[in-house]
């Protein structure tokens, strides 16, 4: 008889917890399907569109992917200057032995680092100072020559200049990137890609890196890394490059097997691939004819919330959800079924039933 009533007891204390909860909203960490697809109209926060995705609206739901347009003035690449601050190597050859200088035979004598001061000048043994600022390679070689023979210092030289070190010529990479530094233009036409390329690439992965590029005259672009690979932007000196670390994410909550936030490390992530990365939908508990994408709508111009449902219990949903890309800040909602929901009312039950059997052995 006490048996029994400890029993009884055991069972009312069990049950009213579970009643109490029963008469509540649910405890999930998600809103029910019905929540969703029935917002409140009170509150003006829960406005949103619903959206039953099928094969005849698809197309007019995707987002086609955005493409930054490049205004930047188109480069143009003359004949490199000499500027000053330039850091030169200069040989000079003399056409036989016993001259001033060395002859060819022997490589003839090196000056391997001639600065170019900031009146743009050099200095040279026995030539003297030398205004070479502006002029290009040849021309200088052509006025270092021409003050040799002027002032009889050496008989047919010939002189060859190549750059050292060129502040000038260079454009700055900087931020998100291995090896940040100067990368030197005087080689030709280069772009952003390759100039981000000679500083070791971006330090996170291609698709969560955005790009600045600031030309010297004052104009500036953003635009994302991965968009370099189908629109090269070729960069001149003074440019300052500015990799940003912007990592893409989506949150998958509910009844999937590893809820949380995911990077989107592929160029494009479809709803079939965000589900996959989430683990897949979890059997014992998702209602598949309920799985819904939350978006916010042109987020910078007029923000419009709206909740995209798939039904993936129809087979055609796979074809749907493969179609269907993933944006960064999506978030995915799997419904919890309402088997799960009476499983966690009779777990509890079933417990207390195994409890009476060892109190009350039959």
């Amino acid at each position: 008889m006490l048996n029994k009533v400890c029993c009884t007891a055991i069972i009312g204390l069990m049950m009213m917890p579970l009643l109490s909860g029963c008469a509540g909203s649910g405890s999930h960490d998600t809103p029910s399907a019905k929540a969703i697809t029935h917002p409140s109209s009170v509150n003006s926060v829960a406005n949103y569109n619903v959206v039953d995705i099928t094969a005849n609206n698809l197309a007019q739901n995707v987002v086609p992917e955005q493409v930054t347009p490049v205004s930047l003035t188109p480069v143009t690449v003359p004949d490199v200057p000499i500027l000053a601050g330039d850091t030169l190597r200069i040989t000079v050859y003399e056409r036989s032995d016993g001259g001033t200088f060395a002859p060819i035979s022997i490589g003839g004598s090196v000056f391997p680092s001639v600065m170019v001061d900031n009146n743009g000048s050099i200095t040279l043994p026995y030539v003297g100072s030398l205004k070479v600022a502006h002029s290009s390679l040849a021309s200088a070689a052509t006025m270092i020559r021409n003050a040799l023979v002027h002032q009889q210092l050496a008989v047919g030289p010939q002189v060859e200049i190549e750059f050292v070190t060129t502040p000038g010529h260079s454009v700055v990479v900087a931020g998100d990137v291995k090896t940040p530094g100067r990368v030197p233009t005087i080689g030709g036409k280069i772009d952003v890609l390759d100039a981000i390329s000679r500083s070791g690439g971006p330090a996170q992965i291609s698709n969560a890196t955005d790009i600045v590029v600031h030309r010297a005259d004052g104009q500036s672009v953003e635009l994302p890394y991965t968009q370099l690979l189908l629109s090269p932007l070729e960069v001149t000196d003074g440019d300052q490059i500015l990799a940003l670390a912007n990592a893409r994410r989506f949150v998958a909550m509910g009844a999937v097997l590893k809820p949380g936030q995911i990077d989107m490390t592929a160029r494009r992530t479809s709803l079939l691939d965000a589900l996959g990365m989430a683990g897949g939908l979890d059997d014992m508990q998702a209602d598949r004819t309920h799985v819904f994408v939350f978006r916010l709508t042109n987020p910078d111009t007029n923000p419009r919330p709206t909740v995209y449902r798939f039904n993936m219990s129809r087979g055609e949903s796979l074809f749907l959800a493969r179609m269907f890309p993933i944006q960064p800040n999506d978030g995915i909602v799997v419904s919890h079924s309402g088997l799960h929901d009476f499983e966690k009312f009779t777990t509890p039950f079933l417990q207390v039933l195994t409890m009476m059997r060892f109190m009350h052995p039959i």
